[in-house]
C-alpha cells in the first residue's frame, strides 16, 4: 500500500484550483494538470487534506470541485491543524513571503509557490536565508523548465552540434514585469545553466512611483530587458508576439514555439547559402502530464530522500532566488536611466506592489 503525504493548497483562485478551465485548448496538453489542487490530486503519493482561501466562496467552490472536506479561511490555522508535509501556496504575491516563513517555522519542508517570490528587497533577504539553507525544498510557478520540450531544446543548444550558445531570447509580447516576466527571467536562467549573471539592463513603461522613488505601485510593462552572463551570453526579453524561447547558437537558432507546441531549428544545411527555418527533423521525446505535476513530483522525491531530486531542487532554489534578484535589478536599472547594473544592485528599500487596477500580481 502506498503511503501518502499530507498536503494542502492555500489560495483557491485561478492558479490554485481552476487554471485548466481558462487555458485548456490554448497550450499543449502536457501542460496539464496545471492548478495546484489538480497536481496534488494526480500524484499517487499525495493526499489533498485541506484547502484555504480568504474568500469563503472561493474555498467552498474548490472544495466542492475536488471533494475536499476540510476548508479554512485562515492559512496559519490550516498549517497548525493539518500539519501538511507538502504545501502549495497560490496566493497573490503580497503576504506570500511571510506565509512561506511561517510555514517553515511550523515544520513544512516542501513548498510549491506561485511567482513572483515576494514584493520587497527586505522580504527577499529573509527568503534567501530560508531557501539557501537546504532545510526546505521549494519549487516555483515558472514551470516551463520542468517540461520535456524545453529541456530537449536546451540539450540541443548544449550539445555543441550547433556551436556555442550566444544569446537567449524570450518572446512573450508586450507584458508586465511581475505578471509575466518572472517566467521570462526563469527561462533565461534555465537556458544559461551554470553561467553567472554579471549585469542587468532594463527600460520600463508605466512605472508608477509611490511614497518614494523605490516604491513602485504599478506592475510596469517591460519595453526591453537584458541579462548578461560572465561568458558573454546575453538573455534578451523582447516585445515580440508569441510565447517562444529562442536559443541562438553560433550556427543555428533553436526555437521552442507557442508554449512548447513545436521546435524549429534555423540552420544552414546541405551547403545552402542562406539558412532556412523548418520544424525539427529529429524525434521529439514524448511528453505526458507535466505542468505543475512535475515540480510537485520533484518535491515528493525530495521528501522521500531521492538524491537526484534533492540535487535538482538545489539548482531550482538557486534560480528562484536569482530570478527574484534580477526582477528587482531590472527596476533599479530603469530608475538609473536604463544603465547596466549588477544583479544585486537593488536599493534595500525597494518595494514593487505590482498593482494593475484593483488586481495584484
Amino acid at each position: 500500500m502506498v503511503t501518502r503525504l499530507n498536503s494542502a493548497v492555500i489560495g483557491c483562485g485561478r492558479m490554485g484550483a481552476f487554471t485548466s478551465e481558462s487555458l485548456r485548448g490554448q497550450v499543449p496538453n502536457f501542460w496539464f494538470p496545471l492548478s495546484h489542487a489538480e497536481a496534488v490530486l494526480r500524484h499517487e503519493r499525495l493526499h489533498l487534506s485541506a484547502l484555504c482561501d480568504t474568500s469563503a466562496e472561493a474555498v467552498a467552490k474548490a472544495a466542492k470541485a475536488y471533494h475536499v472536506p476540510a476548508t479554512y479561511i485562515d492559512a496559519r490555522k490550516l498549517i497548525e491543524e493539518v500539519r501538511p508535509q507538502l504545501l502549495c501556496i497560490a496566493t497573490r504575491t503580497v503576504g506570500r513571503a511571510d506565509l512561506m516563513l511561517d510555514a517553515a517555522e511550523m515544520g513544512v519542508r516542501a513548498m510549491h509557490v506561485e511567482k513572483p517570490l515576494c514584493n520587497s528587497v527586505s522580504e527577499f533577504g529573509r527568503l534567501t536565508t530560508l531557501l539557501g539553507s537546504g532545510d526546505v525544498f521549494a519549487t516555483y510557478g515558472a514551470v516551463r523548465r520542468f517540461m520535456t520540450v524545453y529541456r530537449f531544446a536546451k540539450g540541443l543548444a548544449d550539445s555543441g552540434r550547433y556551436g556555442p550558445l550566444r544569446e537567449i531570447r524570450v518572446n512573450f509580447g508586450s507584458a508586465a514585469l511581475y505578471w509575466t516576466h518572472a517566467h521570462s527571467v526563469d527561462l533565461i536562467l534555465f537556458a544559461a545553466g551554470q553561467r553567472r549573471v554579471t549585469g542587468v539592463q532594463c527600460r520600463l513603461s508605466g512605472a508608477i512611483e509611490g511614497a518614494s522613488r523605490t516604491e513602485i505601485e504599478s506592475d510596469p510593462t517591460v519595453v526591453s530587458a537584458a541579462v548578461y552572463f560572465d561568458d558573454g551570453v546575453a538573455g534578451i526579453v523582447t516585445q515580440s508576439l508569441g510565447a517562444d524561447l529562442v536559443l541562438c547558437c553560433k550556427d543555428a537558432e533553436i526555437a521552442v514555439r507557442a508554449n512548447g507546441g513545436r521546435v524549429e531549428v534555423y540552420a544552414s544545411r546541405d551547403g545552402a547559402i542562406f539558412p532556412s527555418a523548418r520544424p525539427f527533423d529529429g524525434t521529439l521525446p514524448a511528453a505526458d502530464a507535466e505542468g505543475t505535476f512535475a515540480p510537485v513530483s520533484e518535491l515528493v522525491g525530495c521528501l522521500d530522500g531521492e538524491a537526484g531530486a534533492i540535487a535538482h531542487n538545489a539548482v531550482n532554489r538557486r534560480d528562484i532566488l536569482e530570478g527574484q534578484r534580477i526582477l528587482f535589478a531590472l527596476v533599479q536599472s530603469h530608475l538609473e536611466g536604463s544603465r547596466i547594473v549588477e544583479p544585486d544592485a537593488a536599493d534595500p528599500s525597494m518595494v514593487i506592489h505590482a498593482r494593475t487596477g484593483d488586481r495584484y500580481a
